[in-house]
């Protein structure tokens, strides 16, 4: 389908901040077929006037397990391990496959509200969650889990070789299969590193919690030695594209190779708020050149999946951790949340962007409303102001996901009511 959005003001990245155009988009076969003028020669199947709304790329919400919504609400105020111990992990246990695909698909919903067009997953039953993705019309790295020890590991990896082979490239190219060791106290040395291994066969991405805690870096040097971000290098992790989810504490040894092997950070402010697990030095990973990437982590830890509250975050906490108002400008989060998370997930090379051949990932944000106006800086009014009843529309791949906040791919009615009736049973058992 060939889409014209007419009438917007288009954001484009310019020497590391953002300008705005005036104009028209131009969609057709998944990609930004121009930008500002439309050519004559163009046909549009779909015209979309945008009314003066901001033209924005896609959000990418780089580390979150989206069929946890159905434990939201469940288990609060607990530190992490106890959090995971005592709650999460008995509920998860009793988690069907069905249980899982609703979770993902109420998910769907409230991340198309959010913005997101691209998210990175790490759970169980991931086919439940790419059918989830697929119906969505959204991208999705399906970071299949993994626990246990170089012997337990072995069947589970043989699984995962078969699980990639059916499902990477599947929905028109927009899932992506990842590998997803869940972290150093659920995975041993050799589980590590025969993951690493599967994922330099296959050439897939790898997907880990790393250095969350305290807590996870006092055990993991008494264990091995070295830091969790060591131990993951030493086992081989950080040889192909990978996600490092969290990284709270870690020391400038640590950023130091985190930037050096072009290792992909993400950045979860609210869980880390929430768990008290502590606050990530995203500052001094900028001026490392650590690649960075935002992230909701899951809907039972945050509790919910809004972006737009994320890069508000990431932007506030890196100028008081850092003691620098200038740390992380409005632009600079606003990149991290599109660019930086498009290359956490190996998107194409202008993903993130809004330019000729980039792919056709987008939203459109309305500044119409009480809290964005006067609008004299339209980025800062999105970072520090917006949220998700400011969205209008997303598209996804070329494809028109939600027009006036109405989801086009989704029965949004229909699924919350499926999902508050599949928590129920969950709980119950």
């Amino acid at each position: 389908m060939k889409i014209e959005i007419k009438n917007c003001e288009i954001m484009q990245w310019k020497d590391g901040g953002a300008e705005f155009l005036r104009g028209s988009i131009a969609i057709g076969e998944g990609t930004i077929r121009s930008i500002g003028e439309i050519p004559k020669s163009f046909s549009p199947d779909r015209v979309i006037d945008a009314g003066g709304a901001l033209a924005l790329p896609g959000l990418v919400n780089a580390h979150t397990h989206v069929s946890m919504s159905l434990l939201r609400n469940l288990a609060d105020d607990l530190e992490l391990m106890k959090w995971l111990q005592d709650k999460v992990w008995p509920i998860e246990e009793k988690m069907s496959e069905e249980d899982v695909h609703i979770g993902a698909l109420i998910s769907m919903v409230e991340m198309i509200h959010s913005g997101i067009t691209a998210f990175a997953d790490m759970y169980f039953s991931m086919d439940q969650v790419a059918a989830a993705a697929a119906e969505a019309g959204l991208r999705a790295n399906i970071g299949v889990g993994l626990t246990g020890d170089g012997e337990t590991s072995k069947p589970k990896l043989q699984s995962f070789r078969e699980f990639y082979d059916r499902y990477n490239g599947k929905a028109d190219g927009r899932i992506i299969v990842d590998l997803a060791p869940h972290a150093p106290y659920t995975c041993d040395g050799d589980c590590l590193s025969a993951a690493a291994g599967v994922a330099r066969d296959l050439g897939c991405g790898l997907h880990i919690h790393l250095a969350e805690t305290s807590g996870e870096v006092d055990e993991c040097k008494k264990r091995y030695g070295l830091s969790p971000i060591f131990l993951a290098e030493r086992a081989g992790l950080f040889e192909g594209r990978a996600i490092a989810a969290h990284c709270v504490h870690v020391d400038e040894a640590d950023i130091e190779l985190l930037a050096d092997k072009g290792v992909h950070v993400v950045h979860n402010p609210t869980s880390n708020l929430k768990l008290a697990s502590g606050f990530a030095p995203t500052a001094a990973m900028i001026e490392a050149g650590v690649s960075l990437a935002i992230g909701t982590d899951g809907p039972a830890s945050n509790n919910n999946q809004n972006m737009l509250e994320e890069i508000h975050l990431a932007a506030i906490l890196a100028k008081v951790v850092s003691g620098d108002p200038t740390a992380m400008p409005a632009a600079q989060a606003l990149q991290i949340a599109t660019e930086g998370g498009s290359k956490a997930l190996g998107l194409a090379e202008a993903a993130g962007s809004l330019s000729e051949g980039a792919p056709a990932d987008l939203l459109l944000l309305r500044t119409d409303k009480a809290h964005m106006r006067p609008l004299h800086d339209p980025v800062a009014a999105v970072v520090y102001g917006a949220g998700p009843s400011d969205i209008d529309t997303l598209i996804c791949d070329g494809k028109v996901i939600m027009t006036g906040g109405i989801i086009e791919t989704l029965d949004e009615e229909e699924i919350i009511k499926k999902a508050q009736e599949a928590a129920s049973r969950l709980v119950s058992r």
